[in-house]
């Protein structure tokens, strides 16, 4: 089992300025490789883009590697183009995404997904330990 960690150290740029930067480039691009011109004007971004705040990905990291060992973590995975409404969490608390692998079955939303009952133990302590570690338990 693998668990997956990414990080931006950076905000990322706004909606606004990625369309304003990106929409001439892909109307060059598209004239110039298909010959062809599409009006982007109408073209907006639905989902921000996910920031991982660097503390909470370092907590995440530590914590998977307690759990599942230096070698099953990968903290220096490649960014991902997909969209995602944790997003949105994200632009107002601080957090991180983290994925959790289950070999090389489909992709999740693929209709041939198959979840590997395998990981779970790997999920449960995994959280578990997150949530110890982030919020110990207060003696009085």
């Amino acid at each position: 089992m693998a668990l997956r960690l990414e990080a931006f150290h950076d905000p990322f740029p706004s909606p606004e300025w990625l369309m304003r930067v990106f929409r001439p480039i892909v109307q060059t691009f598209m004239r110039a490789v298909f010959d062809t011109w599409h009006n982007l004007a109408l073209c907006s971004v639905v989902y921000p883009a996910v920031v991982n705040h660097p503390a909470e990905t370092a907590l995440a990291v530590e914590v998977a590697r307690t759990v599942m060992g230096e070698d099953s973590v990968d903290p220096d995975h490649s960014q991902l183009m997909g969209s995602e409404d944790f997003a949105f969490m994200l632009e107002h608390r601080a957090g991180n995404i983290a994925l959790l692998g289950n070999g090389s079955t489909a992709g999740l939303h693929d209709p041939g997904y198959d979840f590997n009952d395998a990981a779970i133990p790997y999920g449960v302590g995994y959280w578990t330990r997150l949530v110890e570690t982030a919020m110990p338990v207060q003696k009085s």
